[in-house]
């Protein structure tokens, strides 16, 4: 059974007379594997939140229920397993602090957290109320993360809304930039091949100009 579980009046007083940002030091973060300075970012500030919520976070970049990520982290060691890093909280010990970077874009930053088993094990010391520090990193632009206002659930449905019209936004920019490099490319096939009007170059007169301009270029590089 979860620690969480077993001593509900030993977290309670936990809560009340917890130790200045549970046992976390707010002054480290973590690379990964290792216990030493995390990530420089950008931009980033110190916000709080419970375990659970850093997991739908987490579960949300990856793909899976929460539940079940918490669940494979209990049996998955990582330097040390949650359990004795549950014990050596209670006895005192410091934690570097949990980090998260998200971004605006679909698609996940390879790497961009660490510190499941840190927070499940703070889970089990002080419970699953409990808002644990966080830095959380984001590129610029993102000052929409407003993380701490509002539940998370609904900062998960905004965020993931808010990332496919970016989406969106981006391929109708991509392409607008196609068509405008075409229509360029359409006055310089007509003019490339000696065509009389703008309509009678076709697709593929575009598509032959570009091949045949790049191959006099290649062979004017070569000759330097």
């Amino acid at each position: 059974m979860p620690q969480a579980f077993k001593n509900p009046i030993e977290q309670a007083q936990n809560i009340l007379q917890r130790p200045d940002d549970y046992a976390f030091d707010t002054s480290r973060t973590t690379k990964k594997g290792t216990y030493e300075w995390g990530p420089d970012f950008d931009n980033k500030r110190l916000v709080r939140m419970t375990a659970d919520d850093y997991y739908k976070l987490v579960a949300n970049e990856v793909g899976l229920k929460w539940q079940d990520l918490q669940d494979q982290r209990r049996v998955v060691p990582n330097q040390m397993s949650v359990e004795d890093m549950a014990k050596k909280m209670r006895a005192g010990e410091k934690f570097p602090t949990p980090w998260l970077h998200l971004n605006n874009e679909l698609g996940m930053i390879p790497h961009f957290q660490e510190g499941l088993h840190r927070m499940l094990a703070a889970k089990d010391v002080y419970g699953d109320k409990a808002k644990f520090p966080v830095w959380l990193g984001y590129e610029k632009g993102d000052e929409w993360l407003d993380i701490e206002n509002g539940d998370i659930d609904t900062f998960i449905k905004n965020m993931n809304a808010k990332r496919k019209q970016n989406y969106e936004d981006r391929l109708n920019r991509e392409w607008e930039e196609e068509q405008r490099q075409k229509e360029e490319d359409r006055k310089l096939a007509r003019m490339w091949f000696g065509l009389n009007g703008i309509e009678d170059v076709t697709d593929e007169d575009i598509e032959r100009y570009r091949r045949e301009a790049d191959a006099l270029f290649e062979e004017k590089d070569d000759d330097y």
